[in-house]
């Protein structure tokens, strides 16, 4: 995994983002976990950022955190001595290997259900790629491959664990209750419990809503911030969806898009480039934003705040949102060393 960039230049622009009042940058672990030695709050704006621990016995050089619920379980990836693993911080900084199909080189957890009962991912194999999932049995997770999985890749999940979506070779697909359903050309990022999923088209420069809920599949293209493309990366129960958008300064930042309005809301505006990548039940948003370098970024409404990244990192990136204000993602050095890392932003 890499951090995630934009299509648009990294211009400099004569705006900042405008940041919430206050800065006592406190320094504060969720009551769940206990942070590193390395734990100091570094860019945070009245926030606290940890530092999640890799594998024990790995290198250390690369971890990260894809999805978090609210039971406070972090899943990701991190680097193992024979290849990266699908892992677990099960309320704990300490990871748990997931494992990978059998005969697999690596593995990399994308999403974890609600109730931490579902996890699903990718399995690599010697030739191919294969979407998956891990369920959980006692105190052990079994993994299975998802039906016609072989040559996909899983994106995101619905946060009850009935939806998986991901990509087949051109496909957007979902998976629900296991049945694959294709729907259309493209990519699939993100979906909900309700029947709908979000993506780009065949060319990823539109951002499309797919809904599925009635065993038809309907396509709709969500329009732009003004700009000339879009990408929508995420979705949530209410159908509120969250991405990025070129807008008409030819500059992309993250946007909100509601079924009550139907229009793309700038949650950037005057803004430097951004991205919207994780999405919770009541719309709040996280993802990154590049005052200088890439910063993960936190979205409410018309507000933005810049959550930094880990202290001696350089760069960073949030793409998952629970609803007690915890998210995660990465953090990176400029010599490419990932650290997987939860911002708590409530």
């Amino acid at each position: 995994m890499r951090n995630l960039v934009h299509r648009t230049p990294r211009l400099a622009l004569a705006f900042a983002l405008a940041l919430v009042a206050g800065c006592d940058n406190d320094v504060t672990a969720p009551k769940q976990m206990h942070p590193s030695d390395q734990t100091v709050a570094g860019k945070a704006v009245n926030k606290s950022v940890i530092a999640l621990e890799p594998l024990p016995g790995s290198s250390g050089s690369y971890s990260a955190a894809r999805g978090i619920n609210d039971l406070g379980q972090v899943v990701g990836e991190s680097a193992s001595s024979s290849g990266n693993r699908a892992v677990i911080w099960d309320n704990s900084t300490i990871p748990q290997d997931l494992g990978t199909l059998p005969g697999d080189l690596a593995s990399g957890a994308v999403a974890i259900s609600s109730d931490g009962r579902m996890i699903s991912g990718n399995s690599t194999g010697p030739t191919a790629l294969s979407a998956v999932r891990w369920l959980r049995s006692g105190e052990q997770w079994l993994i299975d491959a998802l039906p016609s999985g072989s040559g996909c890749t899983v994106n995101g999940m619905s946060s009850d664990g009935t939806a998986i979506a991901g990509t087949c070779g051109a496909l957007a697909v979902v998976w629900v209750n296991g049945s694959r359903i294709v729907l259309g050309n493209g990519n699939a990022g993100g979906v909900n419990s309700k029947g709908q999923a979000v993506g780009t088209n065949s060319t990823f420069n539109h951002a499309i809503l797919w809904d599925f809920s009635s065993g038809v599949v309907t396509a709709t293209d969500l329009g732009t911030l003004g700009g000339t493309f879009a990408v929508a990366t995420n979705i949530n129960d209410a159908g509120e969806v969250t991405g990025w958008s070129e807008n008409a300064n030819q500059v992309s930042h993250a946007f909100l898009w509601t079924p009550k309005k139907g229009v793309m809301i700038d949650l950037a505006a005057n803004g430097p480039t951004s991205g919207g990548y994780g999405i919770n039940a009541s719309g709040k948003v996280v993802g990154d934003m590049f005052p200088s370098t890439q910063h993960a970024g936190y979205y409410d409404g018309h507000k933005a705040i810049d959550l930094g990244f880990l202290p001696g990192y350089a760069s960073a990136i949030a793409v998952s949102l629970n609803n007690n204000g915890q998210a995660v993602g990465w953090s990176s050095t400029i010599l490419s060393q990932t650290r997987a890392t939860m911002w708590i932003v409530k």
